[in-house]
Formats: C-alpha cells, sequence, structure tokens
C-alpha cells in the first residue's frame, strides 16, 4: 500500500509536451529518388498510386493510398516484384472462387 501523497514508482508520469521517453534524433536526410514510371487509380473514395522509382540503392515500387484525411505507403523493393505479383494474383482468383458474403454475415 502507498501512503497518502506519495506516488508509485510504477504510475505513469504526468502529461509534460517538453518530456519523451525517446531520445530526440535528428531527422534522415532525404534519399534523391528518380521517378520511373506511375499510375493512378481510383477505387471508391480512396486514390491508389503506384509508382516505380529509382535511388542510389536501388528501384523499388511505391504503393500509396490516399483519402481526404490520411496517406498510406508500402514500398516494395525490385527483388521482391515477382513474388508481390503472384500474391495479388492469388488473390484475385481466390476472390472470384470464394462466394461473397452478404452484409448481414449469411453467404
Amino acid at each position: 500500500m502507498i501512503p497518502h501523497g506519495q506516488t508509485s514508482s510504477l504510475s505513469r508520469q504526468p502529461y509534460n509536451p517538453g518530456y519523451s521517453q525517446f531520445p530526440a534524433y535528428p531527422p534522415r536526410p532525404s534519399v534523391p529518388e528518380d521517378l520511373l514510371k506511375a499510375l493512378a487509380i481510383q477505387v471508391e473514395r480512396k486514390t491508389i498510386v503506384v509508382k516505380l522509382n529509382e535511388n542510389r540503392r536501388g528501384r523499388f515500387l511505391r504503393i500509396q493510398e490516399e483519402n481526404e484525411f490520411k496517406r498510406n505507403c508500402v514500398i516494395i523493393p525490385v527483388s521482391g516484384l515477382a513474388e508481390f505479383k503472384g500474391l495479388i494474383d492469388e488473390m484475385v482468383k481466390a476472390n472470384s472462387e470464394i462466394p461473397a458474403k452478404n452484409r448481414n454475415g449469411s453467404a
């Protein structure tokens, strides 16, 4: 039991906007990229942008999902593109083979 007026060492620290439990790291410098090709599609309320880029470390595919509130990004090195394409092809095939459930949860 903790006496009245004292805090446990296990209790949370009070909010302090200047306090951070992580040391402040300087931002990493950006690596210049060359855009080789870009394509975009609109799916419902999302825009999906696919870019083939190259930098000093090599080529990569950047898949970016944008909507009015946020932006998410996945980067795939070209060494994994063939395998990634295989996964996408499998998912397209599975989608056509597996019947969709109704919105109420029944098949």
